[in-house]
C-alpha cells in the first residue's frame, strides 16, 4: 500500500510538473494583471480630464501697434493671468514656432479658461487677431527622430535660487531716436531668417500656477537665501525626526556655549542688506510654476550647424549678475559625461542613450508636459521671453496684420 501511495504521488508530482513546465508563463500576465488594471485606471483617468476640458490652440496674429511697447504689454498679460484661478492639473502653454520663414505666436489653453483668456489678450492687445487653430506639431510625425526627421534642443533650469531673477528688459519704449533696443525674440528670429534653416524652431513655455506645496517650498527658498545675506539663522523643513534632533542640538549647544564665550553677532554689510531687499523685489510681480524648452525639427539631411549657437545667443540675453538658464543634462538630447567612466563604455552606449534622450525630449515638446521639477518666473521674466518682436524683423514671409482687423468679438465675456 506504501509502496503503490509512492508511484501514485510522484506521477502526480510528474504531472504537476509537466504543466507548471509548459503553461509557467501564464503566471507573469496575472501578476502583472494589476499592474496594468492601475496604469489603465489612471489612462481613463486622463483621458476623461481632457475630454472634459480639452485643450484650444489660439493663433495670435498681431499687427504693426503690437511692436509699440511689446513686452509693457505683454507683462500686464501675465499679470491679469495671475488672477485667474487655474486648477491644479491644468496648464497654459505659450509657444512660438518659425517654419519656412513663417512666424506663430501660439497660446494654448483649456477649453474651460478660453473665453477669459481672449479677453484678456484683447485688453491689452485691442487690434490683435485670435484664430481658434489646430495642433501644428500634429503634421510631425510622432516618433522622432526617426530616419527621416531628427531634433536639437534643450530644457532649462535656473542656475541658482528661484528667488534670483534673471535679466529682464525694463524699457521697451521705442522711439524715432532710439529703435535700438536689444531684443533677444529679434535676434532669434534674424538669424533664422539669414541662415534659411529647412526646420522648425520652437520656443516652448509651459506654466501653471503654483499649487500650495509649491508656493510653501518656494517661500522657504526665498528665505533661506535672503536670511542667509542678513546672517539669520536658516529655517529647515519641519519634519517630526527633524523636530527631535533639532531639539537635542539645541540643548547640545547651549551646554557649549554656556562653558564658551559667547559670539559676537556678525552685521550684514550694506551691499548684502541692499542684495536681500532687491531680491524681495521679484514678488511684487505674480509668480508662476513653469517648464521652458527650446526645440529645432529638422530632415536628417539639413544641417544644424548654426542652430545651438543661435539659441545660445538666445538664452544668454537672459543671464544677469544674478541668475541664468543652463541646460538640464537629462533633460536634452545631449549626454554630459562627467567622472571616470571608462571611455569605450561611453562610446558603446552614448548613441543609444542620446536616442532615448531625444524621444523622450520630441515627447515632452509634443505633449507640452509639465514636469513636476519646476522653475519658478514672474510675470516680468515671463515676458521678456515672450513677447511680439519690437520691430518688423526681417523674416521673410513674417505673417502679420498690415492693417486693423475686426474689433474684438462682442460676445466676449465682462470680467
Amino acid at each position: 500500500m506504501t509502496l503503490n501511495f509512492g508511484i501514485l504521488l510522484s506521477k502526480i508530482i510528474s504531472s504537476l510538473f509537466i504543466i507548471f513546465r509548459e503553461f509557467w508563463w501564464i503566471i507573469i500576465p496575472l501578476i502583472l494583471f494589476r499592474y496594468f488594471l492601475k496604469i489603465f485606471k489612471q489612462y481613463k483617468l486622463q483621458t476623461k480630464k481632457t475630454e472634459d476640458d480639452p485643450l484650444i490652440f489660439l493663433e495670435l496674429k498681431f499687427s504693426v501697434d503690437s511692436f509699440k511697447q511689446p513686452v509693457t504689454s505683454m507683462k500686464n498679460f501675465f499679470e491679469n493671468l495671475k488672477n485667474i484661478k487655474i486648477k491644479d492639473d491644468k496648464k497654459i502653454v505659450f509657444e512660438i514656432s518659425c517654419f519656412k520663414n513663417q512666424l506663430r505666436y501660439i497660446c494654448i489653453v483649456p477649453k474651460s479658461l478660453k473665453d477669459v483668456i481672449e479677453v484678456i489678450i484683447y485688453s491689452q492687445y485691442p487690434d490683435i487677431k485670435i484664430i481658434e487653430s489646430l495642433d501644428y506639431l500634429s503634421t510631425l510625425p510622432p516618433n522622432i527622430p526617426n530616419n527621416s526627421f531628427d531634433i536639437w534642443g534643450e530644457e532649462y533650469k535656473l542656475k541658482k535660487e528661484n528667488i534670483y531673477q534673471i535679466n529682464v528688459i525694463k524699457n521697451d519704449l521705442v522711439s524715432d531716436k532710439d529703435s535700438k533696443i536689444i531684443d533677444p525674440i529679434t535676434i532669434l528670429l534674424e538669424t533664422i531668417a539669414k541662415t534659411d534653416y529647412q526646420g522648425m524652431v520652437l520656443i516652448q513655455i509651459v506654466l501653471s500656477q503654483l499649487n500650495n506645496k509649491q508656493k510653501a517650498e518656494y517661500k522657504l527658498q526665498s528665505d533661506n537665501v535672503i536670511n542667509k545675506l542678513l546672517g539669520k539663522p536658516l529655517i529647515e523643513k519641519k519634519s517630526i525626526s527633524k523636530e527631535v534632533l533639532g531639539s537635542l542640538s539645541q540643548v547640545a549647544r547651549e551646554m557649549i556655549n554656556a562653558a564658551s564665550k559667547p559670539e559676537e553677532k556678525k552685521e550684514p554689510s550694506v551691499e548684502d542688506k541692499t542684495k536681500a531687499e532687491n531680491l524681495k523685489t521679484k514678488d511684487n510681480f505674480g509668480v508662476f510654476g513653469c517648464n521652458f524648452r527650446v526645440a529645432y525639427v529638422s530632415p536628417k539631411a539639413c544641417t544644424e550647424k548654426f542652430v545651438s549657437s543661435s539659441v545660445g545667443m538666445f538664452i544668454k540675453y537672459f543671464t544677469s549678475s544674478s541668475n541664468s538658464f543652463e541646460a538640464i543634462s537629462d533633460k536634452g538630447i545631449e549626454v554630459k559625461v562627467e567622472g571616470l567612466i571608462p571611455k569605450w563604455l561611453v562610446s558603446f552606449s552614448k548613441a543609444q542613450v542620446e536616442l532615448e534622450m531625444k524621444k523622450d525630449f520630441f515627447q515632452r515638446i509634443l505633449n507640452r508636459k509639465l514636469e513636476k521639477k519646476i522653475i519658478v518666473l514672474n510675470s516680468e521674466e515671463l515676458a521678456s521671453i515672450y513677447h511680439f518682436p519690437f520691430q518688423k524683423v526681417s523674416v521673410k514671409s513674417l505673417d502679420y496684420i498690415t492693417s486693423k482687423e475686426n474689433a474684438p468679438p462682442s460676445n466676449l465675456p465682462i470680467i
